[in-house]
């Protein structure tokens, strides 16, 4: 894929993303750069599914995702941390259990 190309010319974005998973740092650039990805969201959620595939919901490649491509996106240190709250809030909305307040009670069948 192009992502591997950018890959062939800084061997750090051929680097795993996250141990055991077949995501390499060049796709977080990739997204970035050809794919108007804009947010921590869009790449560890809906393009490479690390949310969907890590224990801590990518919340520690988010960390990694954000030295990649601040530069891209010209984000500051203020934008940069502030994108790790977005990621943090949308991953704990989407992962979250919240049984009912209020169950209503199960009808007796008997």
């Amino acid at each position: 894929t192009e992502a591997w190309m950018l890959a062939e010319d800084d061997a750090s974005l051929g680097l795993e993303l996250v141990a055991g998973l077949p995501y390499i740092r060049a796709e977080a650039v990739y997204g970035v750069a050809r794919e108007g990805a804009r947010t921590l969201g869009d790449l560890l959620i809906r393009r490479m599914k690390v949310a969907f595939e890590t224990r801590d919901q990518g919340r520690s490649a988010a960390e990694d995702v954000t030295g990649l491509v601040a530069p891209l996106l010209k984000w500051s240190e203020e934008r940069r941390r502030s994108a790790l709250l977005d990621y943090e809030r949308e991953v704990s909305r989407m992962f979250a259990v919240d049984p009912d307040p209020d169950p209503e009670p199960a009808p007796d069948v008997g």
